[in-house]
């Protein structure tokens, strides 16, 4: 009974398998509807036959049935696991959220942190190393992109208009209405946060927030020693040669500020971005990897609370 079923249904796969060269799913499926003729053709003659063709059939069927599946397991894990990475900006399917970009405008480098909210666009952008953020507001339309850049009285003072099919890159040209400069903007990061709470978790306002970083970053470039022990929540713990030091107050740190902050941690707190600043339920961390320091809202003696750095990581 074996040989007959592989021979008779070696015949019928022959047979249907030739009608069709396009792929394995159309040839497997034209099999299956093969054998399924064959059946109602041969069934009153041939009992033992219709066994061979209904062993068959089944196995083709359920081959056919977890090929679909893992092709389908497969489109979902493509769709969910890698394209989000490249968001498609379509007007009604926007990802709301800040985007923060870093790239080239003409010469200069600049970096740039925008909240997408449907085709309404707001942001802040700067040239790199110059902690002077410029407003920016704008829409998206159909794979475009319009920002126009702010002073502080809300008057334009240039435009950005480029190409944006995924949030992945922004780039076309910017224009003051003498000048024009060509732009082109990577996205480097993405925070879902709802628009102005991004740093919610460090218990201040955004503005106030990034104004505490910037703050903290001109004190180190002019070496103000005292002006940032100002900032600190004492007591606070510090590496000095390599051994753990609790510093007590304000004196203390000032003594001991270049052993604390020494050459590493200053070059990584001053080329830190306070736009892309890390958050978490300890505040905000400005930084990098390794050196870096950490601050909240810490309250005081005077029961208010205050911006303060409470780790350094030296």
């Amino acid at each position: 009974m074996e040989d007959v079923c592989k021979g008779r249904l070696q015949d019928y796969r022959y047979k249907y398998l030739e009608k069709d060269k396009k792929g394995n799913w159309s040839l497997e499926i034209l099999l299956i509807f093969g054998l399924w003729k064959e059946m109602n053709n041969k069934l009153l003659f041939e009992g033992n036959l219709f066994l061979c063709f209904g062993q068959k059939l089944t196995k083709l069927v359920r081959w056919y049935l977890v090929k679909l599946i893992k092709k389908v397991v497969t489109t979902f894990l493509i769709m969910f696991l890698i394209l989000p990475n490249a968001v498609v900006l379509s007007n009604d399917k926007i990802e709301r959220g800040y985007y923060d970009y870093s790239g080239k405008k003409g010469n200069n480098d600049v970096v740039m942190s925008i909240y997408l909210n449907n085709s309404k666009v707001t942001g802040l952008y700067a040239y790199k190393g110059v902690k002077k953020y410029i407003k920016l507001e704008g829409i998206i339309k159909e794979e475009k992109i319009k920002l126009n850049e702010l002073d502080q009285k809300g008057k334009v003072i240039g435009t950005f208009r480029g190409n944006i099919k995924t949030a992945d890159i922004i780039e076309g040209t910017w224009s003051n209405g003498k000048d024009k400069e060509i732009f082109k903007l990577k996205l480097i990061g993405k925070n879902y946060a709802e628009y102005g709470r991004r740093f919610d978790l460090v218990g201040f306002p955004d503005e106030e927030v990034v104004k505490f970083a910037i703050s903290v970053q001109n004190y180190l470039i002019r070496n103000n020693r005292k002006a940032l022990a100002k900032l600190i929540a004492y007591p606070i713990d510090v590496k000095i040669n390599g051994k753990k030091k609790t510093i007590k107050n304000e004196k203390e740190f000032v003594n001991s500020f270049d052993k604390i902050f020494n050459v590493n941690l200053k070059k990584a707190i001053i080329k830190a971005e306070p736009l892309f600043m890390f958050v978490n339920q300890y505040g905000a961390m400005l930084g990098e990897s390794g050196y870096n320091v950490w601050f909240a809202a810490v309250e005081k003696k005077d029961k208010k609370h205050y911006l303060l750095i409470h780790t350094i990581n030296n």
